[in-house]
């Protein structure tokens, strides 16, 4: 079989659950001897960091040539454990039979994914779906059933039989799917959507920061050492979390954050993530000195501050005497001398509107990645 998802393992997905070798009720055990199933799991499990990644579409491919003999589709596709699944929720869902007795189901489908009908044909590598969290799910994964006559296989118990090219143990491979930098402690629902990489700090803003390393891990094993490093742009250390693990961590999201000084010092800040001494993640933040306008803290007063400083939390109307206000308060925002007179008196369409004049100017925006 080729492996029934696209993008990169390790990177893009990974699994988080292989099936259920321990048939005793009440115990379970992956094909490992591992804590990477429960019990009664009889499928891969594999899992996006995030509904941010669902959204990118993220494709589910047929593993083998056969025909679809199942296709469900226009099931809700957000279930999380801020918002359950009801009990029997289907789910989107495909399964295709191979002949010889083998079958393959891709389960918890994005809603309207769906591609192929009941009697298609389809060869391996072929789009089936894409990702979702529909049915039976807490997050976005694809839960990837092998049966033969009815029965329930793990295949990786005989990789080189059943893969062209098997997948290394997710235990052996600590890493991250998506890290990143936040001003605050992330939410549940945060972490289910996607937390967003928080990426300058100004100086003036004073004591009391918070700077958050969070991260979508996997494949931590009990007894890890672990090590979170907060480095100074001079390279000298700030603050160095470390500790032994006991219980390790299959997938799922760990943060660790500090208290930046009162007058943190100007530059790149770097935090390094390490299990027993690989590095794992590298985040940086950028400790600036405002400029008055920069609303969003990125060097340069443009379109994006203009907007943030217009409409507040919420859209409004813009206006001729808004965009006025905005170039006798901060003068020289030059990214708009070009498209001053093309902003309306009025606006009747807020949403037009703010397209506009963020088309207007985006190219002109200076963007910095930390």
């Amino acid at each position: 079989m080729v492996f029934p998802l696209g993008g990169t393992a390790f990177e893009d997905w990974v699994i988080g659950n292989y099936n259920d070798v321990d048939t005793r009720p009440i115990a379970d055990s992956d094909y490992r001897g591992g804590n990477y199933t429960y019990d009664g799991h009889d499928a891969l499990d594999i899992g996006l960091a995030h509904f941010r990644k669902m959204d990118e579409g993220v494709t589910v491919l047929a593993a083998a040539p056969g025909t679809v003999v199942t296709a469900m589709d226009g099931a809700f596709d957000r279930w999380a454990p801020s918002n359950p699944n009801p009990p029997g929720e289907i789910g989107n869902l495909v399964v295709i039979d191979h002949g010889g007795g083998i079958r393959t189901t891709y389960a918890h489908l994005k809603k309207d994914s769906v591609s192929v009908q009941v009697g298609d044909s389809v060869i391996a590598g072929q789009q089936v779906g894409l990702v979702g969290s529909s049915g039976g799910s807490t997050g976005p994964h694809l839960h990837f059933a092998v049966y033969q006559n009815g029965n329930p296989v793990e295949t990786y118990k005989n990789p080189d039989q059943w893969w062209y090219d098997p997948l290394p143990y997710t235990g052996d491979v600590p890493g991250v799917l998506d890290s990143g930098i936040a001003n605050h402690w992330p939410t549940q629902t945060e972490v289910e959507a996607g937390v967003h990489h928080q990426g300058i700090y100004s100086v003036e803003d004073g004591s009391g920061q918070l700077a958050v390393m969070w991260n979508y891990l996997y494949g931590i094993s009990a007894g890890s050492e672990i090590s979170f490093q907060f480095l100074r742009p001079n390279g000298s250390q700030y603050a160095n979390y470390q500790w032994t693990d006991e219980n390790g961590l299959t997938v799922g999201f760990w943060n660790i954050g500090v208290d930046l000084p009162s007058s943190p010092d100007l530059g790149v800040w770097n935090v390094n993530f390490r299990v027993n001494g690989e590095l794992i993640s590298n985040k940086s933040f950028l400790v600036v000195e405002p400029i008055p306008g920069d609303f969003d803290l990125d060097g340069d007063v443009d379109g994006e501050d203009f907007l943030s400083w217009q409409r507040g939390d919420s859209p409004v109307a813009l206006s001729r005497q808004d965009f006025d206000d905005w170039q006798e308060t901060y003068g020289t925002a030059t990214p708009y001398s070009a498209v001053s007179t093309q902003i309306p008196e009025v606006s009747s369409s807020t949403l037009i509107l703010i397209g506009i004049l963020t088309s207007l100017v985006r190219r002109q925006l200076v963007t910095r990645e930390v």
